[in-house]
């Protein structure tokens, strides 16, 4: 019996031709709940969880451009309403990061090559509202440069250092 969505499938794919890397997911109400789970540091936000819920695919792909390795993340819904909140929601994120970033608390905290290259990666960024028609998306370009990635290497724990991932007993 031939897939009901094979050509929904195929067109994604046809976006995507000429990307060496990328990931196409066609989302249903389990997937969504448990990308909504797996928020970092327990980060929790209704109401973009639920915009979140309401994208039908998602793609993602990755291209080196020089030095550089441009990724473009690509969400697509039915509504126009989803698509300009959203886009407002992951533009006020990436103010907010930024903003975070330059605070005097994280300048103390954060090595200043990685603040540096999370900086780069946020500049970057370009959230961009796509409507084909049929459907409506929101695209989010961004660049990871050397920069970022040696500074990530170099801050990373030495092997076989154990990182606490929840807090710690209370006495």
């Amino acid at each position: 019996q031939p897939d009901p969505f094979a050509a929904e499938w195929r067109e994604r794919y046809v976006r995507l031709a000429g990307t060496p890397l990328f990931a196409v997911i066609r989302q249903d109400s389990g997937t969504a709940s448990a990308l909504a789970q797996q928020t970092p540091g327990g980060f929790r936000s209704p109401q973009l969880a639920a915009l979140l819920a309401q994208l039908r695919w998602i793609s993602i792909g990755a291209k080196p451009d020089g030095n550089l390795l441009r990724v473009v993340a690509e969400g697509e819904c039915e509504s126009e309403a989803t698509m300009r909140q959203l886009s407002d929601i992951l533009s006020g994120i990436l103010l907010l990061a930024q903003g975070g970033l330059n605070g005097a608390d994280t300048r103390s905290k954060l090595d200043a090559q990685l603040r540096e290259g999370y900086l780069e990666l946020l500049r970057s960024a370009d959230v961009q509202k796509v409507d084909r028609g049929s459907s409506k998306s929101v695209r989010v370009v961004f660049d990871v440069t050397p920069k970022l990635l040696q500074a990530a290497k170099a801050a990373r724990p030495p092997a076989g250092t154990a990182t606490p991932v929840g807090p710690g007993p209370s006495h």
